[in-house]
């Protein structure tokens, strides 16, 4: 069974919610962005999925990070907690702007 998730008045922690019509609606209204950011060809976004994409295997992955366009593009990685998501996001831009080793100027 699928549990669904909303993120609290806070903006960044989850909380189940066991409706799937509340969860949808609040998912078609929500501002579930923690950051998007051009990169060379490409840009790196992050955002809250509302579902854990861990499937009961470990901690939650409520948060996802995809590269979409450049040298990494297709890469992605998933967090738990909207603080590791903005940690992971920077990082992700960190590493799009690196080709080689080499820092590229943002």
């Amino acid at each position: 069974m699928q549990i669904y998730h909303v993120l609290a008045v806070d903006g960044v922690t989850p909380v189940e919610e066991p409706d799937p019509i509340k969860w949808a609606e609040w998912m078609a209204m929500a501002e579930r962005t923690i950051g998007v950011t051009q990169v060379p060809d490409g840009c790196v976004t992050t955002v809250f999925l509302g579902i854990n994409k861990g499937h009961d295997q470990g901690p939650k992955r409520l948060f996802e990070t995809g590269v979409h366009g450049g040298h990494m593009s297709g890469f992605v990685r998933q967090y738990a907690t909207w603080s590791d998501a903005r940690k992971g996001h920077d990082s992700v831009v960190e590493a799009a702007f690196n080709i080689d080793g080499e820092s590229q100027d943002r």
